[in-house]
């Protein structure tokens, strides 16, 4: 478990539910107007609202800032991949 990656410590902070302002933001994988899903470090963050809008994203400092109407979030962890597996669980 020493070996195992984290994520790094982020921050949300959203006022009235219409602007958000994140830390840590590693990318942006997807995003409309009804859902931005982010990565930070090997968790994901997907954001669910409607008419968002990235205002900013600095990818450097790990930042980014949000308008529009959020509805909810979701955290995930993402799964390593080890190879392609079928329904069934074979190779």
């Amino acid at each position: 478990m020493e070996n195992e990656k984290r994520t790094p410590p982020h921050n949300v902070s959203m006022t009235n539910r219409s602007h958000m302002h994140l830390t840590a933001v590693t990318d942006v994988s997807s995003f409309d107007d009804r859902g931005i899903l982010l990565e930070l470090g090997e968790e994901s963050l997907s954001i669910e609202g409607e008419h968002l809008h990235i205002e900013a994203f600095d990818a450097d400092r790990g930042e980014l800032s949000l308008t529009g109407h959020v509805t909810g979030l979701l955290y995930f962890k993402k799964t390593p991949k080890k190879g392609k597996r079928t329904f069934l669980g074979g190779r």
